[in-house]
Order: structure tokens, then C-alpha cells, then sequence
């Protein structure tokens, strides 16, 4: 019944006489080989319709922590944006960023922001599925840090330079500490000065992409097969 129903699907698509994937796998000499071609073929076909079925399945990809004791500032501070750049870091070329207002009322909470809530997802997304070594950070109150995306990843347990391969569908910023003390110190002696502390950290969501899933599967099974022995002869003219 599998057998049948394989065949059927292949000359569904093509035709015996026409499918030239069909006649290569007449060549494969091992009977358990031609049966893994065309599951394979079928797996594929399965697996196009992927994003219908799991794009709801979101996970969390990993978080970092950032957090500043004793910076100030010279203004009068109650709430202030708190920004997650991408390459801010002169000369590299088009930064770009996504940003929260936050305030000491915010303390325990988590904000998000996705592609409809804030114009600059979709740039920060980007740099941070492109598979390069751009450079990533927290600014807050004209103050940052910034490191690479592979340290921060390195930092996560993730063993790539950024999230090539995932499609990031949210970003959330946690505050797990703030605090604005005003005047504070003051050292320009007017009153016009906040000191300020934070502890914060970022967290990213989103999905593995459906075709790097297949690739990575579908090329491990066949050149294990391949080492195996299992497959003679075998053309790949798709």
C-alpha cells in the first residue's frame, strides 16, 4: 500500500514515462535505497506545506542580560527609552533599532515588540538572522554597550554567530531593576541631574525556518546512506 501510493504521488506530479526523477531512482540498485528516495520525495512535499502547520509553534530562542550601576545623567528623569541597536558602532554602515519607554513602574514586567508594533523590527531582524558578525546593544540615557552578536549567542549556548536559520517573530526586554535617584549626586551643583541604575535583559522568539529544517534533514540522511554504501549509480537531476 505505501509502495503504491509513492508511486502514485510521483506520477501524480510528473508522469511515469516524462518524470526524469523517476527514472534515475530505476537506477539506485538497492530495493531499501529506492524506498528512502522516495520517502524522502514525499517528506518534502509534506514539509511545503510546513508553515500552515507551525507557525504558531514559537519558543524562546534565548535571552541576555545587560545592566549599568551608577550612570547619570544630566536631566531630570522619571521615564526614559531604553533601545536594542543593531551596528551602532561608527563607521558601520545603517544602524538601526527598536525601542521601549520604560519607568520603575515597569520593574517585574516584560514589554515586547514585533513587526507591527515597532517600525524598526523588521531592520533589527535583519542583522540578526544575516549569519554575519554584526554588533548588537542596550542604549539607555545616551549611555550602551555594545558586543557581537557571536558573544552574545556564545552567551545563550547558541553555537552560530547570530540566529541564521530561525525567523524571530518577537523581541522582549524585561526589566529586572531600575532606579532614577534625582538630583542624586548633583555634581554640577543645580539640581538638574538623575543617577540611575539598571538591570535589564533581552529575549528572543521565534520559529525555526521550515526549508533550513529540510536541508539539514534531508542532506544527513542521504549522505549517511551514502557512507553506508547504499546508493550506486544515483543521479540527482531535479
Amino acid at each position: 500500500m505505501c509502495k503504491r501510493f509513492l508511486l502514485f504521488t510521483l506520477r501524480a506530479f510528473a508522469g511515469r514515462n516524462n518524470c526524469i526523477f523517476f527514472r534515475d531512482i530505476t537506477m539506485v540498485k538497492s530495493k531499501n535505497a529506492r524506498l528512502l528516495i522516495l520517502r524522502c520525495f514525499v517528506f518534502i512535499i509534506a514539509m511545503s506545506f510546513s508553515d500552515l502547520l507551525f507557525a504558531s509553534d514559537e519558543y524562546l530562542l534565548g535571552t541576555y542580560q545587560w545592566g549599568v550601576d551608577g550612570g547619570g545623567t544630566q536631566k531630570i528623569v522619571t521615564e526614559a527609552p531604553m533601545s536594542l541597536w543593531m551596528n551602532f558602532v561608527p563607521p558601520l554602515p545603517n544602524p538601526v533599532c527598536i525601542s521601549w519607554v520604560i519607568s520603575e513602574n515597569d520593574v517585574g514586567d516584560t514589554l515586547f515588540h514585533d513587526a507591527e508594533s515597532d517600525p524598526g523590527f523588521s531592520g533589527v531582524v535583519d542583522y540578526l538572522i544575516n549569519g554575519q558578525h554584526d554588533y548588537v546593544g542596550i542604549h539607555f540615557l545616551g549611555g550602551g554597550r555594545n558586543i557581537t552578536e557571536d558573544a552574545m549567542t556564545d552567551a545563550m549556548g547558541i553555537q552560530q554567530v547570530d540566529f541564521f536559520g530561525y525567523d524571530i517573530t518577537r523581541i522582549g526586554l524585561t526589566v529586572h531593576y531600575l532606579t532614577f535617584d534625582t538630583p542624586g549626586s548633583n555634581p554640577n551643583g543645580d539640581g538638574i541631574w538623575t543617577d540611575y541604575s539598571y538591570e535589564v535583559s533581552t529575549s528572543f522568539y521565534g520559529i525555526p525556518e521550515p526549508s533550513t529544517l529540510l536541508l539539514l534533514c534531508l542532506g544527513g540522511v542521504i549522505v549517511r546512506r551514502k557512507r553506508r554504501g547504499g546508493i550506486k549509480n544515483l543521479r540527482c537531476r531535479i
